[in-house]
């Protein structure tokens, strides 16, 4: 074991476009050794990182798929409250077929979204093999987030754009999802196995 004086921890945060919520930094040891006792998880997961890998992969992807439903939501609802405050040519904006025609396809999107999700939740807690459908959930969560938000934006305009409207925020996360824990094409790859593709 060497000396803690003589082991070094290097920390350097990384500046990001979004998910600031938590902090980004690649960590450097050095002169750091660990001995099985001190590993996470105790010495029964030294050699089984793999099954520890993809555990957490798994609840990792659910929680990208929560993400983008929740942002998906929050999206819809700003896009609703706006159109029920402002007016235009003396009318409110939910007059307007076309906007409203717009809020339904992003609450009819949400909710979809959702009951993906749901499945999801459903097949990891029943202890089978649920790749399928995480996969296709964080998949398909992922990719409609973006048209929810995009939407959002669309339909409040330049409002949308400054920083004290959580839309602007939403619009800069959103794309987070299609990469984190696998990218879109990662699931895809996985999809197509599980359906013996």
């Amino acid at each position: 074991m060497i000396p803690a004086d003589a082991a070094n921890l290097t920390v350097e945060p990384l500046g990001k476009l979004a998910g600031n919520a938590h902090a980004s930094c690649p960590i450097r040891l050095d002169g750091v050794r660990a001995t099985t006792g001190q590993v996470l998880g105790g010495p029964r997961v030294v050699e089984s990182a793999w099954p520890t890998l993809r555990l957490t992969g798994i609840l990792e992807c659910l929680n990208v798929s929560a993400m983008a439903c929740g942002l998906a939501h929050a999206a819809t609802l700003s896009a609703s409250a706006f159109i029920r405050e402002r007016h235009q040519f003396g009318e409110a904006l939910t007059g307007f077929q076309s906007i409203q025609h717009a809020v339904v396809e992003m609450s009819t999107v949400a909710t979809g979204m959702q009951l993906f999700l749901e499945h999801a939740l459903r097949a990891h807690a029943a202890g089978t093999d649920a790749t399928q459908a995480i996969s296709m959930a964080k998949y398909f969560c992922s990719e409609q987030l973006q048209q929810v938000v995009e939407k959002a934006v669309r339909v409040m305009g330049g409002r949308a754009y400054f920083d004290f409207e959580p839309v602007s925020r939403f619009y800069r996360e959103a794309p987070f999802c299609l990469f984190a824990v696998g990218t879109v094409e990662i699931q895809k790859m996985l999809i197509a196995r599980m359906l013996g593709l």
